[in-house]
Parts: C-alpha cells; sequence; structure tokens
C-alpha cells in the first residue's frame, strides 16, 4: 500500500508542520514494516527539470532524519532501480515507504522549507499521520462536519492495522496536522484533549518521538545493543555515535546532563525579573529556522514562573514563520505547544521542577521581537 500524499507544509511520524491555507486532498492508505528500505539507505535522484534552488529543501530534510537516526539518503542518485524521484508536482507529496522502482517524491514551490520536505521524507521513509493510529481518539477529538468534503476518509480515517511501535501519542510529532488542517468555515477540524496544543499540532524538526520511532522500525537500536553510555533525562544512545547519547528536546551534553549548545541561562529568584531578546529578520524564502535556547533555573525545590508581556512574530495560523514553545515539564520527550500569537498565551507558564526550556524560532523575513519576566 502507498500513500501519496499532497501536503503544503511550511513547519510540520506517526510529524507536524505548518500547512499553507490552500492545502490539497491527499490520499492515504496503510504503512507497514514491509516497506522499509534495505539497508536504511534511499536513493534519491532529482528531474533534470526539478529547480536547482529547490533541492536545498530537499537535503535540509535529509540532514534531519540523518541527525537522529540510522537512515541515509544517497543523493542524486539517478540509477538504482529501486529510488525516490523528486519532482515538481505543484504540491507536496510522497509514497509511504518502498514501493519498488522508480517511485516520486513531489517538493512544490509552496512546500519548499526544511518541515515539508522532512514531513515527506518521513512518509518515504515508511511513516504514516500521527492521527490515523489506532489510538488517537485518547488525545483528538475529530469533528467530521468541520472537514472539507472528501478529506476525513482520505486524511483522519484510523488506520486500525497500523502499529504504534510501543511509543505515545505525539502531538509534536512532524507527522501530526493541526487543528485547521482541511477544515472548514473557520472551525477546527481536530481537537487535542490536551487542550496546551489548542491552537497547534505538529513540530518544526522530527521530535524525539520520531526520531524513536525510525530507529525502531529499522532496528537502528542493534548498533548500540552493546554500549555501556548512561544517559540522563530521558536521553537514549545515539545511533550515530553510541558513546554520546540522543536528549529529548532541551537538553544537551554527551550524557544529556547540559543545556543544547548555546544557550542563554536565567537565574530565576523571589524577585520577577525581565528578559527581552530579538531573532534577526532571515532572507526572503529561508529553508532554515533560526533558534534560540532559553534555559531558566531556579533554586532546588522552586520553580520557575514565566510571562510573556508581549512578542511579536511574522503570523500565520499554523506558526510557520516564527514563535515560541513552552517546555514546562521535566521530561521533554513529549513536544511542547507552539505559540506564535499573543492571543493564545497562557496567563503564565510554571515549571514542574526547577527547570524551564523555551525555544523561540524564526525564519520570517522581518524581526522577531520577545519579552519575558520570570521568577
Amino acid at each position: 500500500y502507498i500513500m501519496r500524499g499532497i501536503i503544503c507544509l511550511s513547519t510540520l511520524l506517526l510529524v507536524v508542520a505548518a500547512f499553507p491555507s490552500n492545502l490539497t486532498v491527499r490520499r492515504t492508505r496503510q504503512a507497514y514494516p514491509n516497506k522499509a528500505w534495505p539497508n536504511a539507505l534511499l536513493p534519491i535522484g532529482y528531474r533534470s527539470n526539478y529547480p536547482e534552488a529547490w533541492k536545498a529543501s530537499v537535503r535540509a530534510g535529509m540532514k534531519t532524519w540523518e541527525a537522529r537516526t540510522c537512515i541515509r539518503f544517497r543523493d542524486n542518485d539517478v540509477t538504482s532501480k529501486d529510488r525516490i524521484e523528486v519532482y515538481d508536482g505543484g504540491q507536496c507529496s510522497s509514497a509511504l515507504g518502498r514501493e519498488g522502482g522508480k517511485q516520486t517524491y513531489s517538493l512544490g514551490s509552496s512546500c519548499q522549507g526544511v518541515s515539508s520536505a522532512a514531513h515527506e521524507l518521513g512518509h518515504a521513509i515508511g511513516i504514516h499521520h500521527m492521527q490515523v493510529r489506532p489510538d488517537r481518539d485518547q488525545y483528538v477529538t475529530v469533528n467530521k462536519n468541520n472537514i472539507k468534503p472528501g478529506a476525513y476518509d482520505l486524511n483522519f480515517a484510523i488506520a486500525t492495522d497500523t502499529s504504534t511501535m510501543g511509543l505515545p501519542y505525539d502531538y509534536a510529532s512532524i507527522m501530526h496536522y493541526g487543528p485547521f488542517h482541511f477544515s472548514q468555515e473557520g472551525a477546527p477540524g481536530m481537537v487535542p484533549r490536551d487542550t496546551r496544543f489548542r491552537n497547534n499540532m505538529g513540530g518544526l524538526y522530527p521530535s524525539f518521538y520520531d526520531a524513536l520511532r525510525v530507529n525502531k522500525m529499522y532496528n537502528c537500536d542493534a548498533k548500540c545493543a552493546s554500549s555501556r553510555t548512561t544517559c540522563i533525562n530521558n536521553g537514549v544512545p545515539d545511533v550515530n555515535n553510541c558513546a554520546q547519547c540522543f536528549c529529548p528536546m532541551g537538553y544537551g551534553g554527551r550524557d544529556c546532563s547540559g543545556n543544547p549548545a548555546g544557550s542563554i541561562v536565567l537565574s530565576a529568584t523571589a524577585s520577577e525579573q525581565r528578559y527581552e531578546t530579538t531573532i534577526a529578520a532571515s532572507a526572503a524564502g529561508a529553508i532554515e529556522y533560526q533558534i534560540k535556547h532559553l534555559v531558566i533555573t531556579a533554586p532546588a525545590g522552586k520553580k520557575v514562573q514565566l510571562k510573556v508581556p508581549y512578542f511579536w512574530v511574522g503570523f500565520d495560523v499554523f506558526c510557520t514563520w516564527g514563535g515560541i514553545e513552552f517546555y514546562t515539564n521535566t521530561d521533554t520527550r513529549m513536544g511542547a505547544p507552539r505559540v506564535c500569537k499573543m492571543e493564545w498565551l497562557e496567563s503564565s507558564y510554571t515549571s514542574e521542577g526547577a527547570r524551564m526550556y523555551i525555544r523561540l524560532f524564526n525564519r520570517a523575513d522581518s524581526q522577531a521581537t520577545y519579552q519575558f519576566t520570570y521568577k
């Protein structure tokens, strides 16, 4: 079975990105482990008329999966019998897993960007959408009447024989739709039971659980079966270097005991403090996000309270261009809600423990501005 999807993502495994409002219906089928590519190697080439400039998006998407999994892409391969052919089909689409022979992967003009490319490559690897999992009704309510005619059966119908691979439902998967994908009359077609995600679901890049899912599917974990590497904060041995750990969002270092590289670290006290920052405008049509990592710590036994008096980013309903992610839980394996509009903010955010991680992102051609108070 294959899935040929029309996924015009700008940001978004069983993963999400932000889709343009003119997203076209796509056809979905089931994903099976026997759709995996031998040796976790995906040959990929381009039609002769595929714009050279657009290849950067595809390659950026490849890097996101190669950095997190044992998947490898053999770029510019136009001779392998079984291979992926990239072309401009005027949409975003991919077969689901390995078909055998030459199969297509479309990344048109409206799909340019790392998230769209990574989402479609997730399908090519063999990953279905998150919202078709058999257990999805425990996590989201699908409002069929709010979905465009013809879109439900093709995009939201539960795939009863799709394996969850023993991993939890992930609202921040790059393979998850947002509330308004395929919606009509301005009403959400899908509502999360976890209200923190009420305005946005999906992710900018493959999530921690997306990576674990692919690594299970392709048995990448076997590479580190004899590893003695100890990871903390829910990290796991990195299948690309078993001597170090692959860390959940907001943690870094060899064993995940530290912060992400380049983090801004603030210390909270009993008195309210203020912090302001900006992310510069990106070049028009930027593929990648500029990221700032913010870590706020409190004394042992205390919690961090954060408020956002003001922020401004280029806005669309899918948070395609910029925003904030608030990781208030100590366990950050599950992604955080994405906010790109003042009206979506909570009155305050309180950490579960003595640490809070905030990710700021921007790829718009305008400066993003952020103001925080914390204690």
